[in-house]
């Protein structure tokens, strides 16, 4: 027989497969053995689904395992800790499972192998799950399907279908279409078996909406669910939102109106700022450029002086230089004197004390040789010693080699005579092995006959219930179909009437979609045009409020107008002149332009009388004007546009007047024409151009522009707005009613919008509940079908078993027989095993070798005790001759101590009398230097008393250069001051620097940048009207600038979210039909597999049981959505009692009873089962087996187990083992005769098991 394992274990096959405590790996296979024929024969009606399981790093599994399932049952076994149960984690992990608590585990790191002291852990891992997709039940379009899920330790999880990356959501939906993303007993783990009976009566529920198919259902309801509170909570705040917005919106429809006004007054005082800062800003240049030039000049005073000054401290400091130096030269010739004293002084004290030293080295040297003759003595005694030990130790050591000998000799003899005794007893144990596998095989036969005996009986059974269930599924088969084609026909059509809804919808959206945009171009359109009006009502009024303050008008006029004198008018005011003329206009009549015009020349005296009393001047124009000349004749010249008289309007009570100050003026079109015309006038006669150029017959010239508008314009813009303001209030009447038409048609819209709305909800709601009765009628149906093909597959499948059963029952029996033959032959081997090994001993060589052990041990223990002894006498000799030597060799140090202190002490005195001549030489230098020192200080004196008084005049010149430096800094600030303020108010400026000075500049952009005037003085009233301009826009207060812009956003989002309002309520509308309907389909889905498992439980708990009856009971069966489901039971022999009083073996076997009912009717692609009969007795595993074996014809199942018995009917057998490195290793059988191909390549038979 050959092992294959995916990893090289430490052990050898057979101890590994002796290694199971509870279930012996060799009796299991064994066992199975005897099922080859039944296995060879047998039909799976259910086709296969789970193909192949690949495990790589997973918990135990460090190395690479394979798991290859056929259909049917496939078995797991191995000892407890080996790892059969991380087999089940793996297929639960893959499947998608989040909870560790689940897993067995804390983390993803748990999951992956962590290593061992012989193997390094994983980096990750990695497990695979192969389905057959043939048959289409997986909804992917591939005939295999491979799920893989990877783990790393830092945390990180993938997932991957067919080697391709995906997400967790995209594996739950493609295993819930299949019944594999949460069924509750596909994976059944350790002890959770008995979960299915500890769960309460509304816990239990969920097992049955999983077999119904209703989690789908379920999960669609809770997905509405959430849906229509989401959608709950955006009406809430969308109409929270609005209850917010429709205030601010009235607040910004005022706030817009008020910044439009903001806007014209600060045009205005633009205007008036040009002016003022203009005549300011030129005033400070000058005065920045005289401080600046006067700083310049101090600056060059004060550099001559500090000139001066400089070469005076150079003086200075070449003095104090020398007067430091010759001091020095004294300090240090002072300082050499008395260091000369201190060290002759240092020698003489070196002399005493190297005296002394000299008497004290030669005590030292008399006591060390005293010393010399005991050391020597003791010295030859330790050499005497250490001699003597050395001999003893070379005895003791030849004696404790012979005793080693001997003992090696004793333990040669001994080794044989156990190796003998080994032999002996290992034939025993053979015999008795061979004895328990004989005796093992005949218990599993002879269970294996009662069982098929059994089987036989029910069989009979089987057959006629399965018939007769035929007949009836059959019927309801067809009738089901019918249904489901109606339901479909019904479908279509509601289809095509939600279709028309939905076109009729749609038509309608664009409508209101037109109107709206028609709306809000109505709405822009009002807007533009009330702003226009609002601009030209302001200018208006600012236009009226500078005629009422008499801007531009002299002070004479200024006063009779103030006045109230009685006059006709203003000439400006009378004339009507075309604005391209009006330069030219103004240009020619000068100062006329504002003269008063009077009746008769009686007014013209009153006017100069009010005038005499003021300092004022005024032009004053009387209407009864002399003889008036004739108009000056227009050339015929192209450049020429007439005479001016003609070219204006006035009435003809003025017409004199006019023609008396312009009838000698002809009108040109540019200079060049004016020049011309000019040199031909007549005398008082005069050209004016478009531009304003006045050329006169004389030669005179007068030219330059207007800074602020002429009168004239002024005048004509007044007659100009009146009519301009009344036609734009007639347009924005206009308007606002097109506006509150076009609002009428998206109201009128909006009603028809929201009928089809209704009409489309109608549709809607039809077609979903046609849907939801053609799926339940298709789901109804297909079960059926689904069922009638098992049962059919079910009574092929039990005719073929009752023909097997009667083979192999008469194969059991000739078994036994053989069996009861190499019984007898095994007991006899093992009887004379066992006499062999008691007439086998070994005592004598035993005490022989323990004597002689003894001898080597005392004689090793008298060699350590000489080799110390030798050893302290060796350390003994040695200390004395360090003694000896330290000795002579002070005394040696001593004596050439003694010699180099001589030495110093000479030379000592020596030096004293040369440091002491040194000391005179330098005495007799220091008085000719003192005396130059007192000459240079006096020196130093003078010129201290020059050097203040002229620091004393630089320092004033600094003063004066920094005043001159302080104003021109303050004439900058100002500069600087102002032109913030002038960026401020005005942004991008272009300035006029003086010469001298330099500033930032704008870039070139025309269009953008202000340029200030130059205005040499301020014209009068300015300040009185900036005053009054600024003072009204505080009076206006903050003034929001984005006023208009928030209003026209915040009006559209007001139109949005109305419009959202409608669409939430129609869609929380639509949520909650959604919702009712699930509920009803859920309830009557629920009730239909409620009824079959209850059915199906009853027969299967008394299958299990032999006998007794139990039942499924709801717990509230009025409100069907939320009941629960209790069970009740009664046992064979038993009265009727709770689940609590059951046993352990009873409850395990009600809740296989109760799950092996859910299979029956609603059966998934494949079961795992993780010890679930460890609480099972052998008469209860039979029947459980029975059962399982039942269904694995129609649902394949992995086993974990350590029962023989469910082994029995496995067609593949993994074995497991934990191997020397702590890594699961995998043995593989399968019960058909032909070889496994294990991962190694290894392979094995089942007649290898036999021969084994």
């Amino acid at each position: 027989m050959h092992y294959s394992t995916g990893k090289k274990s430490a052990l050898p096959p057979s101890e590994r497969l002796t290694a199971l405590p509870t279930l012996p790996l060799r009796a299991i296979l064994a066992l199975c053995a005897n099922q080859k024929s039944r296995i060879k024969n047998q039909i799976f009606l259910m086709p296969l689904r789970l193909k192949h399981l690949e495990v790589h790093g997973y918990k135990s599994f460090a190395a690479k395992t394979d798991f290859i399932f056929g259909a049917g049952v496939s078995a797991i076994v191995g000892p407890n800790g080996s790892g059969k149960s991380n087999v089940v984690d793996g297929i639960r992990w893959v499947l998608g499972e989040q909870s560790y608590h689940l897993l067995r585990g804390k983390r993803t790191e748990d999951m992956i192998f962590g290593g061992s002291d012989l193997r390094a852990r994983a980096g990750m891992a990695q497990v695979t799950l192969t389905f057959d997709n043939a048959d289409g039940w997986l909804p992917i379009d591939f005939a295999e399907v491979a799920i893989s899920r990877r783990a790393y330790r830092d945390g990180e999880n993938e997932y991957l279908l067919n080697g391709q990356r995906v997400r967790l959501r995209d594996l739950h939906e493609l295993l819930a279409k299949c019944g594999l993303s949460e069924r509750t007993y596909t994976i059944i783990g350790q002890g959770l078996i008995d979960t299915a009976l500890s769960l309460k009566a509304e816990e239990r529920r969920a097992l049955f909406e999983e077999a119904a198919g209703i989690g789908l259902y379920r999960h669609k309801r809770e997905d509405a669910l959430k849906k229509l509170e989401a959608t709950q909570r955006n009406l809430d705040r969308v109409l929270d939102i609005l209850a917010e917005i429709k205030p601010r919106l009235r607040s910004l429809e005022r706030q817009s109106q008020r910044a439009r006004e903001y806007n014209v007054v600060r045009d205005d005082l633009k205007g008036v700022l040009r002016t003022w800062y203009g005549f300011h800003w030129h005033r400070l240049n000058e005065e920045l450029a005289t401080a600046r030039a006067q700083a310049e000049a101090t600056a060059l005073e004060l550099f001559g002086l500090q000139s001066n000054q400089e070469s005076t401290d150079r003086r200075f400091a070449a003095l104090r230089a020398q007067l430091a130096s010759q001091r020095a030269q004294i300090n240090e010739w002072r300082v050499q004197a008395d260091a000369l004293r201190d060290v002759s002084e240092s020698l003489m004290r070196d002399v005493a004390v190297a005296d002394e030293r000299l008497r004290s080295l030669a005590a030292q040297r008399e006591n060390l040789l005293a010393e010399l003759p005991g050391l020597e003595a003791q010295l030859a005694e330790a050499t005497a010693r250490a001699t003597a030990a050395q001999t003893e130790v070379t005895r003791l050591a030849a004696e404790a080699d012979e005793a080693k000998a001997q003992a090696a000799a004793a333990q040669a003899a001994l080794a044989h005579r156990e190796t003998e005794r080994a032999s002996l007893r290992q034939k025993e144990t053979n015999a008795r092995e061979t004895l328990n596998q004989i005796d093992a095989e005949v218990m599993a036969t002879n269970a294996r006959q009662t069982q098929l005996f059994e089987r036989g009986e029910r069989l009979q059974t089987q057959l006629t219930e399965q018939k007769n269930l035929l007949e009836t599924l059959t019927h309801t088969e067809t009738e089901a179909r019918a249904k489901v084609a109606q339901a479909a026909e019904n479908l279509n059509a509601q289809q095509l009437a939600r279709l028309e809804a939905e076109s009729a919808l749609s038509a309608q959206t664009e409508a209101i979609r037109q109107a709206e945009a028609e709306r809000a171009a109505a709405l822009e359109r009002t807007a533009i045009a009330r702003a226009e009006a609002e601009r030209l009502r302001a200018r208006q009024e600012v236009l009226a409020q500078a005629r009422a303050d008499l801007v531009g008008f002299t002070s004479g006029a200024k006063v009779l107008l103030e006045r109230q004198f009685p006059a006709r008018g203003v000439l400006a005011e009378l004339l009507t002149v075309p604005a391209e003329l009006e330069a030219a206009i103004s240009a020619a009549l000068g100062a006329h332009l504002e003269g008063l015009v009077l009746s008769s020349r009686a007014e013209v005296d009153a006017a100069l009388e009010t005038l005499g009393q003021t300092s004022g001047r005024a032009a004053l124009l009387p209407q009864d004007v002399a003889a008036v000349p004739e108009w000056l004749p227009a050339p015929q010249d192209a450049d020429c546009l007439g005479n001016a008289a003609q070219l204006v309007s006035a009435e003809m009570t003025y017409r004199p007047l006019i023609d008396l100050l312009l009838g000698q003026v002809l009108v040109a079109r540019h200079r060049a024409a004016a020049q011309r015309l000019a040199s031909a006038l007549p005398a008082q006669a005069s050209v004016v151009t478009l531009a304003g150029e006045v050329f006169t017959a004389s030669g005179l010239v007068y030219g330059g522009g207007e800074a602020a508008p002429s009168m004239l314009q002024q005048a004509r813009e007044r007659r100009d707005l009146t009519a301009e303001v009344e036609a734009a209030v007639t347009r924005v009447s206009d308007l606002e009613a097109a506006q509150n038409q076009a609002a009428q048609t998206v109201e009128a819209a909006r009603e028809v919008l929201i009928q089809k709305q209704a009409a489309l909800k109608e549709a809607q709601a039809a077609e979903r509940q046609a849907t939801v009765a053609r799926d339940a009628l298709a789901l109804e149906a297909e079960r059926a079908t689904q069922e009638l093909a098992m049962r059919r597959d079910q009574l092929s499948a039990l005719e073929r078993e009752a023909e097997h059963i009667h083979t192999e029952l008469q194969a059991a029996q000739i078994r036994l027989e053989e069996l009861a033959n190499h019984k007898q032959s095994a007991e006899a081997l093992l009887q004379a095993a066992a006499q062999d090994v008691s007439a086998f001993t070994i005592e004598e060589l035993t005490a022989q070798l323990a004597r002689w052990q003894t001898t080597v041990t005392l004689a090793a223990r008298a060699v350590q005790d000489a080799h110390i002894r030798a050893e302290e006498l060796a350390r003994a000799q040695t200390v004395t001759e360090s003694l000896i030597a330290d000795r002579r060799a002070k005394i040696a140090r001593l004596e050439d101590e003694a010699q180099q202190v001589a030495e110093t002490i000479a030379d000592s005195r020596a030096r004293s009398a040369a440091f002491y001549d040194q000391i005179t030489d330098l005495q007799a230098r220091l008085q000719p230097a003192q005396n130059e020192l007192a000459k240079l200080e006096a020196e130093q004196t003078r010129f201290e008393a020059a050097d203040a008084d002229a620091r004393a005049v630089l320092h004033a010149a600094e003063r004066k250069h920094s005043q001159a430096q302080l104003e021109a800094t303050r004439k900058n600030e100002e500069l600087e001051s102002l032109r913030r303020r002038i960026e401020e108010d005005f942004g991008l400026v272009e300035f006029d620097y003086n010469e001298t000075i330099t500033g930032p500049q704008p870039l070139p952009m025309s269009d953008v940048v202000e340029r200030l005037e130059r205005v040499a003085e301020l014209p009068e009233g300015l300040e009185e009207q900036l005053t009054r301009k600024r003072g009204q826009l505080r009076r206006m207060g903050a003034i929001n600038p984005d006023a208009e812009r928030e209003f026209n956003e915040v009006k559209e989002r007001h139109d949005f979210l109305t419009a959202q309002v409608a669409d939430l309520e129609s869609a929380k509308t639509q949520l909650q039909e959604v919702i009712t309907e699930m509920d009803v389909l859920m309830e009557r889905e629920f009730r239909k597999t409620f009824d079959a498992v209850a059915a199906e439980f009853r027969e299967t708990f008394t299958r299990l049981f032999g006998g007794g009856w139990a039942k499924l009971v709801l717990t509230d069966p009025e409100h069907m959505t939320q009941s629960g489901v209790d069970i009740q039971c009664k046992l064979p022999g038993k009265k009727t009692q709770g689940l609590s009083m059951l046993s352990g073996g009873e409850r395990s076997l009600t809740a296989c009873a109760l799950v092996f009912a859910l299979l029956k009717v609603s059966n998934t692609p494949f079961v795992v089962l993780d010890e679930v009969d460890a609480m099972l007795d052998e008469a209860n595993v039979g029947r459980y087996r029975d059962m399982l074996q039942e269904l694995s014809q129609t649902t394949q199942f992995i086993v974990v187990t350590h029962n023989r018995n469910t082994v029995q009917v496995a067609e593949t057998v993994y074995g497991i083992t934990m191997g020397a490195d702590s890594a699961s290793q995998m043995i593989s059988l399968k019960l058909d005769g032909e070889k496994v191909e294990p991962q190694n390549g290894a392979a094995f038979t089942l007649e290898s098991v036999g021969k084994n």
